[in-house]
């Protein structure tokens, strides 16, 4: 396949869903909450905005959340849902819903009380429960924000319904349930002083030959002061975009032939921009290839799908999460160049997705196309031309959405 140009491939990116509708009047503040040692009171300034629709779901998964929310009520379902998140199975604040439904709260299992919730949300009912979720095999219930905070002896949390929308960067309210049934509308840029559930779909798992398992790639999470790597099981991704940037900073010099890459960490300026508050930590992917001299594309670490690290967004978020993570040898054979992909990984439909990729030789630059397989819900970062001769430990690549760092 003939190579793309970068232009070309961003477009595939910009044209994705707008906001359904925007708000009549002026935004309400939402951070009224009082954070009196640690525990946020019951917030009082949301406003219900009737007939407001920011971003259309399903309507199964509107059910869920409008049931989810009565049961709020119900310290037994609040402290199952805490103390679950808390477990952290895929490195995030998830729970897949499977894994819980027959829980007991309150001597009847969490998948009867949201049955029974369901009919008293008022929420058009299409089927029961049960049937909703068996449908959904990655149905997720998160607290993505201020798990820490929530007393769930006193506090009835907000549930969120996860938007469907492609670019977060351009969502800005979400939908939201209280023990009502009211609407309640939240910045989607940022997140809450206050716990929220969310429901949605989990973007660390995927359907392999009929069976849930975790995408391949590394779960970071921190015991004290360490961290933990934990090795995830096989799968096959799909998706799509393109884009570009460069480096600053580090000054110059040349890595040697043969010297080990690490990538020393990352860091984001906009980390909305990529991964909304309400989606959790963010899943970054990252390959890198390069153009050898009979014009080829040739992956140098990574695959088609990308090497995964799913920081805290605390870990990130306007500060540097160090790293030292080994990715290759530079082989004389690689010339003097090589490009860096990143994407964030989100739930979504996965295509093919042909990129340019650079390499350089004896002064000359060449480029070729090489594919890679991602979610056309992904969120796109760019590919980074990285020279050889311009290589410092320390110097800056990326964008305001990620920064990367790498050494030798």
């Amino acid at each position: 396949m003939k190579s793309l140009q970068i232009t070309k491939m961003v477009s595939v990116f910009s044209k994705r869903s707008m906001l359904a509708c925007m708000m009549a009047g002026g935004m309400l503040s939402l951070n009224s909450c009082d954070n009196k040692n640690l525990e946020p009171s019951q917030p009082s300034a949301f406003n219900p905005v009737p007939g407001e629709i920011i971003n259309d779901n399903s309507v199964q998964l509107d059910e869920i959340a409008k049931a989810l929310a009565v049961s709020m009520g119900d310290e037994s379902v609040r402290t199952l849902i805490k103390t679950e998140a808390l477990k952290k199975f895929d490195g995030d604040f998830d729970i897949l819903y499977q894994n819980i439904d027959d829980k007991n709260v309150g001597g009847k299992t969490l998948n009867a009380v949201l049955n029974e919730n369901g009919s008293k949300s008022g929420a058009a009912r299409t089927a029961s429960i049960s049937q909703i979720a068996a449908q959904m095999p990655l149905l997720n219930i998160s607290v993505p924000v201020n798990i820490e905070k929530w007393n769930t002896g006193s506090f009835e949390p907000l549930v969120v319904v996860q938007p469907n929308i492609k670019d977060e960067s351009k969502l800005k309210l979400i939908k939201a349930y209280d023990k009502n049934g009211k609407v309640h509308m939240l910045d989607a840029q940022k997140a809450p002083d206050f716990p929220v559930v969310v429901v949605g779909f989990n973007e660390r798992n995927e359907i392999v030959n009929g069976k849930i398992t975790m995408k391949k790639g590394l779960v970071l999470t921190k015991n004290g002061e360490n961290q933990k790597q934990v090795e995830y099981e096989i799968i096959s991704d799909d998706g799509g975009g393109n884009g570009g940037g460069g480096g600053n900073g580090g000054g110059s010099c040349t890595a040697p032939y043969f010297s080990g890459v690490v990538l020393k960490g990352y860091n984001s300026g906009n980390l909305s921009a990529i991964e909304s508050w309400f989606n959790g930590g963010p899943e970054i992917r990252m390959t890198c290839a390069y153009t050898n001299q009979s014009g080829n594309s040739v992956n140098i670490f990574g695959q088609t799908q990308g090497n995964l690290h799913n920081p805290d967004r605390s870990w990130v978020n306007n500060t540097w999460w160090n790293l030292n993570d080994y990715l290759f040898n530079w082989q004389q054979s690689y010339g003097d160049m090589a490009t860096f992909v990143l994407w964030e990984e989100d739930y979504g439909t996965f295509i093919n997705l042909p990129i340019t990729v650079k390499g350089k030789f004896y002064g000359v630059e060449i480029s070729s196309t090489f594919t890679i397989n991602l979610s056309d819900d992904n969120e796109w970062i760019g590919s980074f031309p990285v020279y050889r001769e311009d290589f410092c430990n320390n110097k800056v690549f990326g964008n305001n959405s990620l920064y990367f760092r790498l050494g030798y």
